[in-house]
């Protein structure tokens, strides 16, 4: 034996020294050191464990010699060192066994080997050398220890491990008690004590901060250190980590959280919690003094809602520890009484444990169940909800609040964020209804929550979606919560606190990117907060910002509504004592005129209102006013050359005169009733009363300005010095007065203000002359002139004498044309084609005042006059414009000098203004129809001068260099022109213009003149000449080509096919334009279209109609309520236009019935295509369900034009339809349609026996309509043909009422029960004595409860019961009721009102065989049909969030002590597998199983029920996705083996020799029932092959073969199963075993977990 050892012991020394040797040369160059060599020399290290783990001197077992000893030494110096320092050149690895991890374990394993047999006297020097690279990479150098550093075994570094491999091989030693303790007590050889060895490892240990690896690794550590502490110096590190690790988590901003220092926080307390948060009773008062702190509970509620699973599966263990703790240990934490301000956030006293634990159990559950995506779990709970509110309100017994309001943010906060939209709303809706003097949620310092985090989750479009069920049109919850929510808040708010939630609000709305949506719905509630005066300069300034910058691309219709809601908070919340009047005007200037804030509006006249109050309140004077208007009038700092026409101060300015001039007009008015001044005094008392105002109106600061204006342009001609800059103010300040305005009526100060356009029409006309021609020369100066040009005819507008000046404008223009003919040289060329420019503007103006003109005078008759005359020069002047070049078309020599973007705008501003006079002319040259015929006499002459074809292509030409509104001009003007075009042009040249034309109507697709050349482009393509093109022709072709193209482009823009169908319908399809119905007959297609057009709309796109439905029917009380808006109209408005246009139609008329008998074929034949295609596997509310029910609404809605003769085989066809549509909705217009034909031809009657009798051998629904059909159609027949009819429907339903099929049958009994009743009513007694035994059987049905509830359902549904097809035939049953009772969505219900705004005619209508409303409103009273199938809603339970919450609920959680929340650490990895799976406990194999969906359910079946071990044929499995989608990460808690299928016997016979159990599940000749057979704790579980089972050879090599007892026929089941039966089947075994049995087993695992 002694020789043996020697042997080994020589042969080990070999070893070494040959290791040693190796790993010196291969170490002399670190570059070249590879990976392969450092597995070459990891293979020497195996070598060397070996042969030290079979000598028996190095085992412990005998003293070792100082040789041996100096043998080890080197082991560790000369071999381990080395090789550690050389593991960088390994690649990191995520996996858990990865090669780094092996060779660590490997040398870490081979240096404790050694040292645990060094002497005590030589053991401190050797293990200190191991925690010299954990003091080198921290960040404090500890000098006492590094002092102590052998240089031989750290000779070799070139680099310092890193923090993590430090600690492991820290950690390692702590694993080995014995060693460690041995090292301590030996220490002071090395001239340490061993507290201060424990405090410097203390140290070290938790400054291994910089990664998240060595962090985790560090405090797992820790609680092992704690081991070997006194209990006093524990307690003073363990103060050390509270105090460090319970600080503030913000961020420097402070209003977010630094998710690292979260998770850090976390996971010290977890991993600490036996020390923090002993369970112990008699460590309460420990546990007390930390639950004291405030900071601890913020980072628990803060791990809550964290977006990270892990920190809210640290929190949530964290707390359900604590609670449990509390409550069993009788802690008392935080009773002191004291302020609601400083209630703690958690308090637990044993006097109130009942309340205080039915509080929490509801809390931590809500917390829990909101981890679950599926909204039917977390219903049940919302209950819960209500109770965490009221125990906000309720005091204890101590006096303290049950349940601190702080928790209700931490469960609302998970609902913003959870995946549930639903979850989202109902969170926010619970938070927005709180009754904040209720629930003191502003007391416990929750305002920062209001203030930025609530208001950052209404950002969300989500939270505003209407719940399905819940009528167009009305409000989301969110939306209605949000109107009372502000108000509610600011009753809790001190002044400050108002100011600063307010500006909040703001701030967040101007720095992050809201959508209109929310904005709408925020400042909608802002607006309803009452008055109280809190918007001070600052707040203004932001609201002017929000209005100026942040609203700027939304939606004309929200933007408009949002404006209207920002102008109504600022009225109720400004503050007149820290605002100035001109700041206030200034943040109302932003409000657009033509969508928000128009004079004589409600939101006009509150403001008024409001005005008035702080003029009474001397807050803001009319002299104020005045001074800041003549301030800015000359203003010498201003531009002395222009000013913005639109800029917010000049209409801030104009804003504030005509507010004040109406608020004087009005106190005048109420003066005059005052003084009992009305109609009824004689007309020189109202005139001596208006004179009165007039003057106080001039005195106003109004008139003064406006007076001020006059006297600027006073004695203008003659006047040697003009101030251009103050000029321009005026103007520019006198056009937003009349802008403002709107159109001038009979109010005192429209008078005023039309006297005074009088008087300055004259000078200014003179003086924008004279600048065009002698100073606005220049490029640059067109915008200058468009300004002008826009200011005359604004004031022509209102002026009654203009012609001198007109006459003198014409002349000046006609000059510059003849003179523009003439090709100039040199600099004049830009020069005359400015003025050129200029003069075609000023003639646009004019063509537009003309216009007007010559409109008033048709209107008073009159036809001759000064209108006249000036008109006859303007179409003279607009003539010679058609021979003047081109401006900025011809050479120049400085063409670098004019950028190309400005010359474009020139150009397309020239051919704009050009393209406009065109229009002009055209519609008085040939419109017929014009209500100026007086000027077509006059003009007549020049359409014989206009080459119609010759302006086609000039249009093409300028199409092709224009852009934007110039388009819109040529499409207007060559609209005009259309027939003569059609009729005189080149059919292919007019193919052309219309691509071309809808080509550049594609490039302004995406911008904001969009839907601006849409809209002129339409009346242009669809003009009646094109219209009656043949389809074969070429323009026939292009105008189908346009409608594709429309259609196409209708899909992804709302409102582009409603343009089309309104023009056809409402112009082109017109009985005037279309009188035999012939473009109307080549429409038909595009008119079948009209009826079934409509997408299903996204998400985004059905809030939206939400929204404007909303902002429709908003109450006529609110400031919005008078919105004029430009909103495009949506699909549903598309169908009302057609359908309107349908119902129009008239039976008498012979054109009319023609045209809709050939619709109905064409509608017939695309109903019977789309029917055909989706008689099975449809969803309701589908498009095509939608598709065919507006088509047979259609079919209802004309069943007057079809005539006998047609309706035999409309009838077979409507059978045919019957038989094969699947939809109830459907068929029941169907049915009616058939009734209809029927009642209308009684002949045809008789052919309902054929059809009954043809399906009586088949099993189709069809019956089921013949029978409702026969219960409405008898009493609808002619008296003669009743006793005929009854006597065949009874005879021919009473058989089926006994039919085996359960529909027929139950239809059948219905019928029979309908049928007898109506016999009866009409007192058929030969029929009633004939067929007496119906009468028993009929009591039966009706009187028998329980047996024929169907039947008594069935007949009390409305189709049934209240539906009357002759009574009920109106436009409000066909489409609102009749589709909202059918349970058709929402989006397709048109409701009479909608019909009416389309058509004010619906009122006037007298004849029409189809009613827009029902004479009774018993129908819309009834609820849906017993066939409307249930559909998923998620507000269908309406009692969810008030059901008592002692039921039971759905639960998937474990509790907390078997909850291990830390998934990302190794160290506790293992535990959870230690506890989860018991060492020595089952061993699942599916080796031969092959499907790998059978794999990932054994998986997760394996680890929830703790298998020791499970073993799978290849681990590639593991990263397949059908296994992880079911496993649901399983393999990541459990251990896995890999045991290909050849190998199965050898693993079974080696675990058969370590004391297995080997048993397969299999039916075989000696298998044990599986009730009878008891499993040892020691099983290995063989499962056999899905369709193989366990192989024959197998077979013989196991102990015991187990089998499930089997009750059916088939004599299998799926593997998954069967593993999962037999694996519940042992762990309940194992749970039944006496607790002596287990605790041996048990006790580690659970002292690792809690």
């Amino acid at each position: 034996m002694a020789a043996t050892e020697q042997g080994l012991h020589a042969s080990l020394k070999t070893i070494i020294l040959h290791a040693t040797e190796t790993l010196r040369e291969r170490l002399k160059n670190t570059s070249s050191f590879s990976e392969t060599d450092l597995r070459s020399c990891l293979d020497d290290v195996k070598s060397v464990s070996k042969l030290l783990a079979s000598l028996d001197q190095f085992s412990g077992a005998c003293k070792i010699t100082e040789a041996q000893e100096e043998l080890l030494c080197n082991i560790v110096k000369d071999i381990c060192f080395p090789l550690l320092y050389s593991l960088y050149l390994l690649p990191e690895s995520e996996k858990k066994n990865s090669e780094k991890g092996r060779a660590l374990s490997l040398l870490v394993s081979l240096i404790l080997e050694s040292c645990r047999a060094l002497k005590d006297q030589s053991l401190p020097s050797v293990v200190i050398q191991l925690l010299i690279p954990l003091c080198t990479v921290t960040k404090i150098t500890d000098d006492a220890l590094i002092s102590l550093a052998n240089n031989a075994y750290h000779s070799y570094r070139e680099t310092p491990l890193n923090q993590y491999l430090s600690l492991e091989l820290f950690g390692a030693l702590l694993t080995d008690d014995h060693l460690f303790k041995r090292f301590l007590s030996n220490i002071s050889l090395l001239g340490l004590s061993k507290e201060d060895m424990l405090v410097h490892l203390f140290n070290i240990t938790v400054c291994c901060v910089e990664e998240d690896s060595a962090f985790s690794k560090a405090f797992t550590i820790v609680p092992k250190l704690f081991a070997f502490f006194p209990e006093e110096l524990r307690r003073k590190c363990e103060d050390q980590i509270w105090m460090c690790y319970t600080q503030p988590i913000a961020l420097p901003s402070g209003l977010q959280v630094n998710k690292q220092s979260l998770w850090k926080s976390l996971y010290v307390f977890f991993c600490l919690k036996n020390y923090f948060f002993p369970l112990e009773a008699v460590s309460k008062d420990i546990l007390a003094v930390h639950l004291a702190s405030n900071n601890f509970w913020f980072i628990i509620q803060v791990g809550l809602i964290s977006l990270e699973p892990l920190h809210r599966k640290l929190a949530v263990y964290l707390l359900k520890r604590l609670i449990d703790t509390c409550e069993k240990n009788a802690c008392t934490v935080n009773v002191l009484v004291g302020p609601i301000e400083t209630a703690p956030i958690f308090w637990w006293s044993p006097s109130a444990k009942k309340e205080l634990s039915a509080v929490w159990e509801d809390f931590i559950l809500m917390i829990e169940v909101l981890e679950e995506k599926q909204v039917h779990i977390i219903k049940p709970l919302l209950s819960r909800m209500h109770h965490l509110i009221k125990a906000t309100s309720e005091n204890s017994k101590e006096g303290h609040l049950l349940f601190h309001s702080s928790w209700l943010v931490t469960i609302v906060t998970r609902c913003f964020d959870h995946d549930s939209h639903f979850m989202s709303r109902w969170g926010a809706h619970t938070l927005l209804t709180l009754n904040f003097q209720e629930v003191p949620l502003v007391q416990h310092g929750q305002l920062k929550f209001l203030s930025h985090d609530l208001l950052i989750h209404l950002q969300e479009n989500k939270l505003y979606s209407r719940y399905e069920g819940t009528e167009l049109g009305k409000c989301s919850p969110v939306g209605e919560a949000l109107k009372d929510f502000f108000a509610h808040l600011f009753v809790c708010l001190d002044k400050e606190q108002k100011v600063d939630y307010l500006g909040n609000l703001l701030r967040i709305v101007c720095e992050n990117n809201w959508g209109s949506i929310p904005l709408l719905f925020v400042f909608e509630g802002l607006s309803l907060i009452p008055v109280n005066p809190v918007i001070d300069s600052n707040l203004l300034q932001l609201v002017r910002q929000i209005l100026q910058s942040c609203l700027i691309t939304h939606e004309s219709i929200t933007r408009g509504a949002i404006q209207c809601f920002i102008c109504q908070m600022l009225l109720n919340l400004v503050d007149k004592s820290s605002v100035t009047l001109n700041e206030m005007m200034c943040a109302l200037a932003p409000l657009n005129r033509e969508e928000s804030f128009q004079r004589g509006t409600p939101l006009w006249n509150s403001t008024l209102s409001w005005l008035g109050q702080a003029v009474e309140e001397k807050t803001w004077t009319a002299d104020e006013a005045s001074t800041q208007a003549l301030g800015f009038l000359k203003d010498p700092h201003s531009a002395s050359s222009s000013v913005s026409v639109e800029g917010y101060k000049v209409v801030a300015m104009a804003r504030m005169l005509l507010l004040y001039a109406d608020l004087t007009e009005q106190k005048s008015q109420r003066e005059n009733v005052k003084n009992q001044l009305s109609l009824q005094n004689t007309q020189s008392e109202r005139a001596a009363a208006e004179k009165v105002l007039l003057e106080t109106l001039a005195k106003s600061p109004l008139g003064i300005t406006v007076e001020e204006i006059c006297h600027t342009f006073a004695h203008i001609r003659t006047r040697a010095y003009i101030d251009v800059g103050r000029v321009n103010r005026s103007l520019s300040l006198f056009y937003s007065l009349l802008k403002e305005a709107s159109a001038l009526k009979t109010s005192a100060v429209d008078i005023m203000l039309k006297r005074n356009c009088n008087f300055l029409f004259k000078d200014v006309s003179h003086f924008v002359k004279a600048r065009i021609s002698q100073e606005l020369t220049a490029i640059g100066d067109l915008d200058q002139i468009k300004f002008y040009s826009d200011v005359l005819l604004s004031l022509g507008l209102n002026s009654e004498h203009v012609q001198t000046e007109i006459t003198d404008i014409l002349t000046f223009a006609t000059h510059v044309f003849d003179k523009s003919k003439d090709v100039p040289s040199g600099e004049a060329v830009e020069k005359i084609d400015v003025l050129v420019t200029s003069c075609t503007r000023m003639l646009k103006a004019l063509c537009k005042l003309m216009e007007a003109r010559l409109q008033q005078s048709s209107e008073a008759g009159t036809k001759s006059g000064p209108a006249f005359s000036s008109c006859q020069a303007l179409v003279a002047c607009v003539m010679s414009l058609q021979s003047v070049p081109q401006p900025f078309s011809r050479k120049r020599a400085d063409t670098d000098a004019i950028s190309r973007a400005r010359l474009g705008q020139a150009i397309s501003s020239y051919i704009n203004c050009k393209w406009h006079c065109r229009r002009f002319l055209f519609s008085h040259s040939f419109s017929q129809q014009s209500a100026n015929n007086v000027l077509t006499e006059l003009v007549g002459k020049s359409a014989d001068l206009i080459d119609v074809e010759q302006m086609l292509n000039a249009a093409m030409e300028d199409l092709s260099i224009g852009s934007g509104r110039s388009d819109v001009a040529i499409y207007r003007a060559l609209g005009i022109i259309m027939s003569e075009i059609v009729a005189k042009a080149n059919s292919e040249v007019v193919s052309k213009f219309l691509e071309l034309s809808w080509s550049k109507v594609m490039e302004e697709k995406k911008n904001r003149l969009f839907w601006k050349k849409l809209e002129s482009l339409v009346p242009l393509a669809l003009h009646p000449a094109i219209l009656s093109q043949d389809p074969t022709s070429v323009i026939g072709e292009s105008l189908d080509q346009f409608f594709n193209n429309m259609q196409t482009l209708g899909t992804d823009k709302t409102g582009v096919m409603y343009l089309v169908y309104e023009h056809l319908c409402e112009k082109s399809l017109t009985k005037e334009n279309d009188t035999n119905r012939q473009l109307a007959m080549r429409l038909i297609p595009l008119l079948v279209e009209g009826t079934v057009f409509g997408q299903l709309h996204k998400r985004g796109e059905r809030l939206w109609l939400d929204v404007c439905a909303y902002l429709e029917n908003i109450d006529e009380t609110s400031c919005v309520s008078q919105l004029t808006s430009s909103m495009s109209k949506d699909d549903l408005y598309t169908r009302v236009a057609v359908l309107n246009w349908l119902s129009k139609l008239s039976p008498s008329n012979m054109m009319d019935v023609k045209f809709v008998l050939a619709f109905l074929e064409h509608l017939k034949a695309k109903y019977l295509t789309l029917a055909k295609l989706t008689t099975y596997k449809q969803f309701s509310n589908s498009l095509s369900h939608r598709q065919k029910h507006r088509m047979v609404l259609v079919f209802v809605l004309l069943a007057d034009f079809i005539k006998e003769d047609m309706c035999e085989q409309y009838l077979s066809t409507l059978w045919y339809c019957l038989e094969i549509e699947c939809h109830p909705s459907v068929r029941q217009n169907l049915e009616w349609l058939v009734l209809i034909l029927l009642r209308k031809y009684p002949k045809l009657v008789d052919s309902v026996w054929d059809v009954f009798k043809l399906y009586s051998n088949r099993r189709s629904v069809c019956l089921c309509s013949i029978f409702f059909i026969l219960c409405h159609i008898g009493k609808n027949l002619p008296q003669q043909l009743k006793t005929e009819f009854y006597e065949q429907a009874l005879t021919s339903v009473l058989p089926w009422s006994m039919a085996r099929h359960f529909n027929t049958r139950l239809f059948a009994q219905m019928a029979m029960v309908k049928l007898w009743q109506q016999c009866q009513a009409l007192h058929l007694e030969t029929l009633t004595s004939r067929f007496s035994l119906v009468q028993p059987t009929v009591d039966y049905i009706l009187n028998n409860g329980n047996a024929c509830n169907n039947v008594v359902k069935l007949i009390q549904n409305y189709m049934f019961q209240d539906f009357d097809p002759v009574a009920d035939y109106s436009m409000e049953t066909l489409f609102y009721t009749l589709p909202k009772l059918a349970g058709i969505a929402d989006d397709e219900w048109i409701s009479p009102s909608q019909f009416l705004k389309w058509d004010k005619t619906w009122l006037s209508r007298t004849g029409n065989p189809l009613p827009l409303r029902n004479s009774t409103q018993t129908l819309s009273q009834c609820k849906t049909g017993p066939w409307k199938l249930k559909v998923y809603k998620e507000n269908d339970d309406e009692n969810s969030e008030t059901a008592d919450n002692t039921g039971d609920i759905q639960k998937k959680i474990m509790p907390w002590r078997q909850l291990s929340p830390d998934q990302d650490t190794e160290a506790e990895l293992t535990s959870i597998q230690r506890c989860r799976g018991q060492e020595d406990g089952l061993i699942l194999v599916t080796s031969l199983i092959d499907k790998v969906p059978n794999l990932g359910g054994l998986c997760r079946t394996s680890e929830i029920f703790g298998v020791s071990e499970f073993v799978i044929g290849n681990l590639s499995y593991l990263e397949d996705r059908m296994f992880q989608s079911l496993s649901v990460s399983a393999q990541k808690w459990i251990n896995i083996t890999e045991v290909m299928k050849p190998k199965v016997p050898e693993y079974l016979e080696e675990k058969r020799a370590q004391g297995y159990t080997l048993v397969g599940v299999e039916q075989t000749a000696n298998s044990i029932s599986l009730q009878e057979y008891k499993f040892p704790k020691k099983t290995l579980l063989l499962l056999g092959n899905e369709k193989e089972g366990i192989p024959v050879d197998v077979l013989q090599s196991l102990d015991v073969c187990v089998e499930i007892p089997q009750l059916g026929i088939i004599r299998s089941l799926n593997v998954h199963v069967c593993g999962a039966l037999i694996v519940w089947e042992y762990t309940r075994q194992l749970l039944q075993q006496p607790e002596a049995e287990q605790r041996e087993g048990s006790t580690n695992s659970q002292l690792s977990m809690t």
